[in-house]
């Protein structure tokens, strides 16, 4: 696996990309197949999600496609491990607890808990500055799950450190976005 690495390091730094067509000393023809599975399962990953999304949002994983297959259809999910019930977020592919692999389910909540920080964001990217400010709040879920999102809504401007909120979906800029909204 070190050896697969290590080639892996190569190609990039050689300007290739993650298959490439050159072969390096230490490559192995098990080597550059699980190379191309990677890769292939990548690039399916890629189409759907384009599918789905179009050009956004910019990062997904095998653990985080489904959550925003359902943030798109309106539900926020947290995730719970199958083999120790450890309810965490955001979805991974290696549970924070235990650390199975691939053992991440969507789990479903009522999204409620206190507002336990947050900031306004003045300078922000291109794509975001009609939103701006942006106000990020740090959310303490009743599950025990800490969630980073933007604080929105009635009361946004008036919110304070321990205000009851509850996550939500908006539409956000034409995409939907998993927000808080206090007093819910």
């Amino acid at each position: 696996m070190a050896r697969q690495r290590d080639c892996e390091v190569k190609r990039m730094q050689a300007g290739g990309d993650m298959v490439g067509n050159e072969t390096f000393e230490g490559d192995t023809e098990e080597a550059a197949a699980a190379l191309k599975t990677r890769e292939g399962a990548a690039r399916e990953m890629l189409e759907r999600h384009k599918a789905v999304w179009g050009d956004g949002p910019p990062y997904f994983s095998t653990a985080s496609f489904r959550f925003w297959q359902e943030i798109d259809k309106g539900s926020f999910y947290l995730c719970r491990c199958s083999a120790c019930e450890h309810v965490y977020f955001p979805p991974r592919v290696v549970c924070p607890e235990c650390w199975a692999q691939d053992a991440g389910e969507l789990h479903g909540t009522q999204a409620r808990g206190v507002l336990k920080s947050f900031t306004d964001l003045h300078v922000t990217s291109p794509a975001l500055k009609p939103l701006a400010p942006l106000r990020l709040a740090v959310v303490d879920l009743e599950e025990g799950v800490r969630v980073l999102t933007w604080l929105r809504g009635n009361g946004a401007e008036a919110a304070k450190v321990g205000d009851r909120c509850r996550i939500v979906v908006e539409d956000v800029l034409d995409r939907k976005w998993f927000v808080a909204n206090i007093g819910q």
